[in-house]
């Protein structure tokens, strides 16, 4: 066998990690008015930040991207439309060794075309609220105008400060740029119609307001009873007649046990508890036939006997009316 000799032992250090991830492929895409994506490629996995500013010497920085990548990519907002920005992009392995680039410049899109305004719809229209839609062209505010004074028409408007002054009702400016918008309009009145136009405006300041569009708010009034009265009354039979302030439905509970002292509202659970109450109702279902003048024929009754009723009736909005208690004998 080979004769074999082994060393001592020995020891040795590898340096620490110094070099910087090295850059390169920088470049400025997706350039708006007010926003521009920096993209960069580096070696390693690395951090992305960049400085930014109308100078070489920056002063604004994006958020740091501590996510270590080798292709980067960071978003600048809020820029300033038709301005030539300076910038450089700065990258950080996992030791710290951060790489900055050479200096960059890019020009932002001088904007002079205002968002263009579709789809104006409005939904979910109550007695007091709505809610108005509408989608813009670019990113863009969001704000209401409206009255219930009747159509404004536009003049030629030089800006959305006399759209507001003639409408004189306003939503506060969303600033938040998007492109689907939805504003609330509160504190409405019930059974009104109004008259709204939408406002938008980009981050180049550049706005724009829509035509004229109309909602109309939900009916909130029940239908008021004007007179009511029992008439052809015989043994067996009676027919209950009245008349309400608008369009609305028939019914007549009745018993002839007293109710007098029970206190109803304005609500359907309103009238399913009068039916209950009296124990009777007709017709059954009610007459859906939206009249002013009502007559409703009672039959099999008993003779001699004191009936004692309520007419019901409610509009085409829902809202219900049941009247006081009347009464009558039959022959």
């Amino acid at each position: 066998p080979p004769n074999e000799a082994l060393s001592g032992d020995y020891t040795f250090t590898t340096e620490p990690d110094s070099t910087p991830p090295l850059i390169w492929g920088v470049t400025a895409t997706d350039i708006t008015g007010t926003s521009v994506v920096i993209r960069w490629t580096t070696n390693e996995p690395s951090t992305s930040q960049v400085e930014y500013g109308l100078t070489d010497t920056y002063g604004s920085e994006s958020l740091l991207n501590p996510n270590p990548v080798r292709t980067h990519s960071v978003m600048l907002v809020g820029l300033t439309p038709g301005t030539t920005y300076h910038y450089r992009v700065k990258s950080a392995d996992a030791l710290g060794n951060e790489a900055i680039s050479g200096d960059f410049t890019f020009d932002t899109v001088d904007d002079e075309t205002p968002p263009t305004v579709s789809g104006v719809e409005e939904t979910n229209v109550t007695t007091s609220s709505a809610v108005i839609l509408w989608l813009t062209s670019e990113p863009a505010t969001s704000q209401v105008v409206y009255t219930d004074s009747g159509p404004v028409t536009d003049p030629g408007w030089a800006d959305s400060d006399h759209v507001r002054d003639a409408y004189g009702t306003w939503t506060d400016e969303d600033s938040t740029l998007v492109t689907n918008h939805g504003v609330v309009l509160t504190g409405l009145t019930g059974d009104v119609t109004y008259y709204y136009r939408v406002i938008s405006r980009d981050g180049a300041e550049k706005e724009v307001w829509s035509d004229e569009y109309t909602f109309h708010t939900s009916d909130a009034t029940p239908p008021a009873v004007l007179w009511v009265d029992a008439v052809a009354v015989t043994d067996s039979s009676a027919v209950i007649a009245w008349t309400t302030d608008e369009d609305a439905t028939s019914q007549v509970v009745y018993s002839t046990t007293s109710y007098a002292g029970n206190s109803y509202g304005s609500t359907a659970a309103d009238a399913d508890n009068a039916r209950t109450d009296y124990g009777s109702a007709v017709p059954d279902p009610e007459d859906g036939t939206l009249l002013r003048s009502h007559a409703v024929v009672l039959t099999g009754l008993t003779s001699g006997t004191t009936y004692y009723y309520r007419v019901i009736s409610h509009d085409a909005a829902g809202n219900y009316v049941i009247s006081e208690e009347y009464s009558f004998t039959t022959a």
